[in-house]
C-alpha cells in the first residue's frame, strides 16, 4: 500500500489496504485509509471518513499518530452527540471527555 502511495498510485494503495483490513482487521491499513480521506489522495476529502478510519485503527490497535487521535477523537464525539439526542449510549461506548 505505501510502496503504491509514493508512487501516486492510489487506486491500488487503496485496495490493497481494503484487502489488509478485510483479512485481519489491520489498524495500520485503517490509519493509512484515514489519511487517504484527510489528504484527498485518490478519494474524495473527507474529514468525517478519516476521523471514522482513524478511531478504527486505534480500535484495532494500529500505530496512530497522535494529531489522527485529535480527528479521531471528534468522530467519537459526534458519535456519542448522536446517541444522547436518542437518549443513550452504546453498550461497549467507552470514550471519556478529553481522551480517546
Amino acid at each position: 500500500g505505501r510502496a503504491c502511495e509514493e508512487k501516486e498510485n492510489f487506486e491500488e494503495a487503496y485496495r490493497l489496504y481494503l484487502e489488509a483490513v478485510h483479512m485481519d482487521g489491520n489498524g495500520d491499513a485503517l490509519d493509512s485509509l484515514g489519511g487517504m480521506y484527510y489528504e484527498g489522495d485518490g478519494v474524495s476529502e473527507s474529514y468525517d471518513k478519516a476521523g471514522k478510519y482513524f478511531a478504527m485503527a486505534y480500535d484495532a490497535g494500529g500505530k496512530v499518530k497522535s494529531w489522527h487521535m485529535i480527528i479521531a477523537g471528534s468522530y467519537y464525539q459526534q458519535m456519542a452527540d448522536f446517541y444522547v439526542s436518542f437518549g443513550r449510549l452504546p453498550t461497549n461506548y467507552q470514550y471519556t471527555q478529553g481522551q480517546a
